[in-house]
């Protein structure tokens, strides 16, 4: 009985001590996973500082890029315009620029390699030369607008080691003298498009063109190639056209053609983009841009936008007088 006994207080010690060391095991593992609570409490605390400083950063940027880019000169009972343009990021790759001189007006659509931040440089890289170029230079010809801008940007972005910085610019630029009605377009891969009333006639002859029923589109090819690249590029081509009253202007970045969405969940494609602006010449070029932007967010649906967009239109109203 007595060996029993003994036998029973020994089990019970050992039970106990067994349970005293499995308490102080679970207590230091739960101060442990404090320990690391706190750590990662104080990292995600860390991490949305500086998410939140970095976007505060980007905004700043953002409100700055949007500061340097010229406002479109108030050209009311001159032309009709609109700019649709939807960055991907805070800050964009796409830039758009305008310059009045008298009975001169330039403009430009522009996309630079990439976006965010990358891109954004790229872009004030662009506009500051454009300006330049045109106030300093006194250049006007789009072609040698695009030419001095390409070795600018070959200058300001000499390569020092095997790898690129920059891959380059796309841009199509126009000069139109208000006074005639003539335009000088120069494109680096991006293209000039022209909407005109069917029964008037061909701006250039056997210029690529789709139809509706009542109006013809244009198209300019631009040189296929960017501004920038240090690599030996052809000449930019000048292309000269008469414009007439009732004519709409349009060129814009591939990040609207670029979209994937719809049913399928393909690109947008330019012919599809092409079709649908013949479709809306009846309308005011600010419905335009309403209807442009409503089309985009409805091809787009759930799907991320994959790039910046920018689209410019530019009408001479049909009572303009030469």
């Amino acid at each position: 009985m007595l060996a029993q006994t003994r036998r029973g207080y020994l089990h019970a010690y050992s039970l106990n001590k067994k349970k005293k060391e499995d308490n102080e095991i679970l207590q230091d593992q739960n101060a442990e996973i404090e320990a690391q609570a706190d750590s990662l409490l104080m990292q995600n605390k860390y991490v949305e500082k500086r998410n939140r400083d970095m976007i505060s950063s980007l905004e700043y940027g953002g409100r700055i890029q949007r500061a340097i880019v010229p406002p479109i000169p108030d050209l009311k009972g001159i032309i009709n315009s609109f700019v649709l343009h939807i960055p991907k990021d805070i800050v964009s790759g796409d830039f758009y620029w305008f310059k009045r001189r008298g009975n001169l007006l330039f403009f430009a659509v522009a996309d630079c390699t990439g976006h965010g931040v990358p891109g954004a440089f790229m872009s004030i890289v662009g506009n500051f030369g454009l300006n330049k170029i045109v106030n300093e230079e006194q250049i006007t010809k789009p072609s040698e607008i695009l030419t001095s801008l390409n070795s600018l940007f070959v200058k300001t972005l000499e390569r020092r080691e095997r790898y690129d910085i920059f891959d380059g610019m796309d841009i199509g630029l126009c000069l139109l003298n208000l006074d005639t009605l003539v335009l000088n377009y120069s494109g680096a891969n991006i293209s000039f498009q022209l909407t005109r009333n069917i029964t008037l006639e061909n701006p250039i002859q056997n210029m690529p063109t789709i139809h509706s029923d009542k109006y013809n589109l244009y198209m300019l090819k631009p040189n296929n190639q960017p501004v920038g690249s240090d690599v030996e590029s052809k000449p930019f081509i000048n292309h000269k056209i008469q414009l007439l009253p009732g004519d709409t202007i349009y060129m814009y970045s591939d990040g609207y053609t670029d979209q994937f969405g719809g049913p399928k969940r393909r690109k947008y494609h330019t012919q599809e983009l092409r079709r649908k602006i013949l479709t809306f010449q009846h309308r005011t070029m600010q419905n335009q841009k309403e209807i442009l932007l409503k089309e985009f967010y409805r091809w787009k649906g759930d799907n991320e936008q994959i790039d910046d967009i920018t689209i410019l239109g530019i009408r001479i109203p049909k009572n303009y007088s030469l």
